[in-house]
């Protein structure tokens, strides 16, 4: 029988490599001490991490691991690792490996244990993430540029995937881009499908300079009237910015056109 050792791993930063790395964790009996994406590494003092094991990402064994958190969990559980994942969490690679490891051990019912550490500190994260996408369903707000709609912003983890569906469906006739300025990062849609994909400030330039007749008057004037209507409704002697701040956190507010002067 092979005794564990406890190692600090070093990966991609990316899902799969996640993946990768509780499997070869799992035949190597090698338990993570602590676990860093690349680039979190790159800005970090390397001192500390003395016996290290750097995981290069292999997409079968990634998928062997997703298959048996499907098979021997469930697919609920699969979806909120997912989701655990894409937050920006510090310390989140660790809480997802303790909950599958735990998983693993109870099965479908693992998250009706809410009083043990691995589930409820998920659970946390997880919650996290839902709740920006829920608040950014209802914050985005589209400028019309040359012929497609494009809306900026800022979020806490890294939601693009999941604010996608929402926005592909809903404005599913028309040509979007929904951009991450914090990641670099773009859900693009073409009215038949969306795709996430790097994207820069320069490369909106490119996309913003066309002549100003092929710009409908109506699209230009569209954020000042919306701006107009949110002072005119608003009663000033009854404005709670605590209030306001609960519902969307004003970290938000500078890339709504409600804020906008």
């Amino acid at each position: 029988m092979k005794l564990n050792t406890y190692t600090s791993y070093i990966y991609d930063g990316s899902f799969y490599g996640l993946l990768t790395l509780i499997y070869e964790s799992y035949y190597s009996h090698s338990i993570p001490i602590n676990i860093s994406s690349s680039s979190q590494i790159e800005s970090q003092d390397q001192s500390f991490l003395n016996d290290i094991k750097l995981i290069t990402t292999d997409f079968d064994k990634a998928e062997k691991v997703s298959h048996a958190i499907l098979t021997k969990i469930s697919h609920e559980a699969l979806e909120q690792i997912y989701q655990a994942h894409l937050s920006a969490v510090c310390g989140k690679e660790l809480v997802i490996y303790n909950y599958i490891k735990l998983g693993f051990k109870i099965g479908k019912a693992i998250n009706s244990h809410l009083y043990t550490e691995e589930v409820s500190s998920l659970q946390k994260i997880v919650k996290k993430v839902t709740r920006e996408v829920h608040l950014m369903t209802g914050f985005i707000r589209f400028t019309y540029v040359n012929n497609f709609y494009y809306a900026v912003y800022e979020p806490d983890h890294n939601i693009s995937e999941l604010i996608a569906p929402h926005f592909s469906s809903r404005f599913a006739d028309q040509y979007f881009i929904i951009h991450d300025t914090q990641r670099n990062l773009a859900v693009i849609y073409n009215t038949k499908e969306w795709v996430i994909t790097s994207f820069y400030e320069s490369e909106l330039i490119s996309l913003k300079t066309v002549p100003n007749n092929q710009i409908s008057n109506n699209d230009i004037c569209y954020e000042k009237l919306w701006q107009e209507y949110f002072v005119n409704i608003a009663i000033k002697e009854r404005t709670n910015e605590r209030q306001q701040k609960q519902f969307m956190p004003k970290r938000y507010w500078k890339n709504m056109l409600e804020t906008k002067n």
